[in-house]
């Protein structure tokens, strides 16, 4: 009889976490994986690292930082990871893997763009390589102008917000890191083949966002700019992000493409390509015809431009992002 004894007394322990715990409490935990399996890997010195795990929404589908997937390339003399993730504990998980599987002599932490989700692990990373003996002046912290800007006069209040949803438990020891700024133009030491591309864009989502391509042509990372649901235009230019996508689409020398959220199937491309052409083409004719902008608006949300049903997150995603295209619209008629 103990042993069912225990079972009653270990499910009666957990219903009363969840009944003290609030929903956000329960729904953001966060846990760290470790091993080699961590890695999913394109060819032989391009991964992506998939084992931090957070979440913020109750309903799965807010800004989840579990989503973000820290892109790492060994170069010949170095390493360099993308965006560590949200948290101080994800950063020192990384650095552990990264020693044991990726071991190099210096290495390269670069923030691609200004989010706390991407960014705030950049400290812990730091900290946990100089920890394995890693000296201070093997490892550096870049990011764009912009971005260093952005993470500056932001970052602070990004903390408190991250504190608040994740709570001081899974927040414990995350500091901010401000990177130095770059151009990106030359190669990172320890590049001396030249094997990354990088380019900073502007318009197309966020403020300034970093991409990352192989020289040799068989990757493109796109960082947030493609995923697996309804794009978020965000700050950019709905006409520009377009054209971006479809330059990636004629891209034919790429053999891969990923980002943020893991690998990107040309089926995820297809389907925002076509996002922003039927609400592009029915902003205009709208517009065009003589509507103003509220019946502009209230046009394009009849338009069935995403192939899948929509979360209440992507919901607001996608209202947000006819407001912001009904507004580029306007501005491009008149």
């Amino acid at each position: 009889m103990k042993p069912l004894h225990s079972v009653a007394r270990l499910k009666f322990f957990l219903c009363f976490l969840v009944w003290v715990l609030s929903p956000l409490q329960v729904f953001a935990h966060h846990t760290v994986l470790q091993g080699r399996d961590c890695f999913n890997r394109w060819g032989s010195d391009t991964a992506l690292w998939v084992c931090g795990h957070q979440q913020i929404s109750s309903d799965n589908n807010a800004h989840l930082a579990a989503r973000i997937q820290a892109l790492v390339v060994r170069l010949p003399d170095a390493v360099v990871v993308v965006d560590p993730g949200a948290t101080y504990r994800q950063g020192r998980a990384l650095a552990r893997d990264l020693v044991r599987v990726f071991p190099a002599q210096r290495y390269w932490i670069v923030n691609s763009r200004a989010q706390a989700d991407h960014v705030m692990g950049s400290d812990g990373l730091r900290k946990g390589l100089l920890r394995r003996g890693i000296p201070a002046n093997r490892i550096g912290v870049l990011s764009g102008a912009v971005t260093q800007g952005l993470m500056s006069q932001r970052c602070p209040d990004c903390l408190q917000r991250l504190r608040r949803e994740l709570g001081m438990r899974d927040m414990r020891g995350t500091e901010i890191l401000i990177p130095l700024a770059a151009s990106f133009t030359t190669p990172l030491e320890g590049d001396s083949s030249s094997g990354l591309v990088f380019s900073l864009t502007r318009e197309l989502a966020f403020s300034e966002d970093l991409l990352v391509r192989h020289a040799s042509g068989q990757w493109r990372w796109l960082g947030v700019l493609v995923d697996d649901r309804i794009p978020d235009l965000q700050h950019g230019s709905a006409r520009d992000r377009l054209k971006f996508l479809k330059a990636v689409e004629a891209d034919t020398q790429a053999r891969w493409l990923f980002g943020s959220f893991g690998e990107v199937q040309q089926t995820q491309l297809a389907a925002q390509i076509q996002y922003f052409e039927l609400l592009l083409n029915a902003a205009s004719a709208t517009l065009e015809g003589g509507a103003d902008s509220i019946a502009a608006l209230a046009a394009l949300r009849k338009v069935q431009a995403w192939p899948l049903p929509l979360s209440d997150s992507e919901k607001r995603t996608h209202e947000l992002n006819l407001q912001r295209l009904v507004r580029q619209a306007e501005e491009a008629l008149f």
